[in-house]
């Protein structure tokens, strides 16, 4: 029987979830997480995607961990946006 490549894994582990799609959606976003973090944050861009599509697929970060990261981050993102702008303003 042939061995399986890696590549093979992980399209059947993608095509068992909901749609490629949303797996590579929820898998870009952990990834953007991830980069923020010590561990990763000096790694390639491809082995972080990697891991990132890799603990979506086999369901060690499920989808509502990931949009609960990304609307945490995205209202940081808004809060710090509005401080900068006030900020900048009171410079004036």
């Amino acid at each position: 029987m042939p061995k399986k490549s890696d590549n093979s894994n992980e399209i059947d582990l993608i095509n068992q979830h909901r749609s490629s799609y949303n797996v590579v959606v929820l898998s870009s976003i952990w990834a953007k997480h991830l980069k923020r973090n010590e561990e990763f944050r000096h790694k390639p861009n491809a082995e972080v995607i990697k891991f990132a599509m890799q603990e979506v697929c086999l369901g060690k970060v499920s989808e509502k961990e990931i949009m609960a990261v990304a609307h945490e981050e995205k209202t940081k993102k808004r809060f710090d946006d509005k401080k900068r702008e006030k900020d900048q303003a009171l410079k004036l």
